[in-house]
């Protein structure tokens, strides 16, 4: 029968270990699937701080997105404006702007703003967004 050394049950330990946190991470990483954001294009039609919404109009459509003008950068809509930050209120209505997203985990119909972007666009690209 062969003999093991302290080195070698070390490593077994070691490696049982790494197996057991490797197997455990993926199946915790299964269980909470990880909602990636979506990107919308439109006209920026109204901002509303005490609701906490926005209103972009895109393709014809008003959608209503849920923003955090306030907070944290990890926990507010973030915002710029011809690529530079900007508070959210200072994006002017009309503009056209690029928001991302992503939905409510219990309510697919909720879209919570995670970033809106308001690039210089050439007016004679203006009318795509309407």
């Amino acid at each position: 029968m062969r003999q093991f050394g302290k080195k070698s049950i070390a490593f077994i330990a070691a490696a049982s270990l790494v197996f057991l946190f490797v197997a455990g991470g993926a199946s915790t990483a299964a269980a909470g699937k990880k909602i990636k954001s979506k990107k919308s294009e439109g006209k920026l039609v109204s901002l509303d701080p005490e609701a906490g919404t926005m209103i972009v109009k895109e393709k014809g459509k008003k959608r209503i997105y849920q923003v955090k003008f306030e907070g944290s950068v990890l926990k507010r809509t973030t915002s710029t404006m011809n690529a530079k930050p900007v508070k959210l209120m200072e994006i002017p209505v009309g503009a056209p702007v690029i928001v991302y997203w992503k939905p409510d985990p219990k309510d697919k119909k909720i879209r919570h703003a995670r970033k809106v972007d308001a690039p210089k666009v050439p007016e004679d690209l203006l009318e795509q967004y309407d």
